[in-house]
Formats: structure tokens, sequence, C-alpha cells
């Protein structure tokens, strides 16, 4: 399961950035996923709340956009202090 990987990743990126400038809670997260990365969004979407449990990504809205061929990006995310 690629999504499995993937959340992990991001979910320790977005904590890890979010520490570092202060940001107590994460409202919106947003990648880009191509038609050929073998990323399912729903799973992903599933995945990431999973991993989020219990931290400053509880809650946060995963929006996905399309990307090209094999992409997998994430884009950015709102947060507040």
């Amino acid at each position: 399961m690629h999504e499995s990987h993937l959340a992990d990743d991001l979910v320790a990126d977005l904590l890890d950035h979010a520490r570092r400038h202060g940001i107590r809670r994460i409202r919106t997260v947003t990648v880009r996923l191509g038609p050929f990365s073998e990323i399912q969004a729903a799973v992903l979407r599933h995945v990431i709340e999973d991993h989020a449990r219990g931290t400053p990504l509880e809650g946060a809205q995963l929006k996905v956009e399309e990307g090209t061929l094999r992409e997998v990006r994430l884009v950015g995310y709102e947060g507040e202090p």
C-alpha cells in the first residue's frame, strides 16, 4: 500500500514544519496526485486521518489537485499559530 508510506512521510514532514514555525493547528493540506501515481486519493485521505489522530493535523481537510503523470507532491498547508 503506497498510501501508507506516503502518509507516514507527509504527516511527519507537516508536523515537523508546523512545530518549527509555531503552528498549533493545521487546517488544510493540499496535495497533487497524477493519474499514474498509483495513489488513491480516498485511501490516502483515510490513512492520513488515521496517522493524524492526537496531533495538530487531526481534523485537517485534505485537498487533492490533479497532477501530471506520476506526480505526487505536497503543494502546501494552512494552519494557525
